[in-house]
């Protein structure tokens, strides 16, 4: 979205009132194919950018998108929340990214140049298991002595 461009609106009037409301007009959001998303960079607040996905985007192509409008914002450091959700691989529309007025909203947080890469789930040691003789505990509780209140 290059500063050339201009907001268009259309006049909304209500029969039951004299007010006149303007709203927002803008193209359809799959006209070409690609849909506006907000971004919120939480370092910047009340900073607004505003990037192109395609309609059925997947997560990289929202990370690509922010990390050509953003300046030292490679898609390895971005952390972007939609909805209160981390944007995780896969399609946009499971965290509510999708074409509508207005357009959704994904905030961005930047991870630090020298700040370790995010651990992977697959990486993830898995959490130890302990099993249980669950007889044998029923076996020891049965004997031994019981105080009486």
């Amino acid at each position: 979205m290059g500063g050339s461009e201009t907001a268009r609106y259309r006049k909304v009037t209500r029969d039951d009132a004299a007010e006149v409301e303007l709203q927002a007009v803008s193209d359809p959001p799959t006209a070409d194919g690609f849909f506006e998303v907000r971004v919120l960079n939480v370092k910047q607040p009340g900073n607004v950018t505003i990037v192109r996905v395609p309609v059925n985007g997947t997560a990289a192509d929202l990370k690509e998108a922010v990390a050509a409008a953003f300046d030292d914002a490679p898609p390895s450091r971005q952390r972007l929340i939609a909805g209160g959700r981390p944007v995780a691989d896969g399609p946009l529309s499971d965290v509510g990214v999708v074409p509508k007025a207005p357009p959704p909203v994904v905030h961005l947080a930047v991870r630090p140049a020298d700040a370790p890469a995010p651990a992977d789930a697959a990486e993830a040691p898995a959490p130890s298991v302990e099993t249980y003789d669950v007889a044998a505990l029923l076996r020891a509780a049965a004997t031994m002595p019981r105080e009486e209140p």
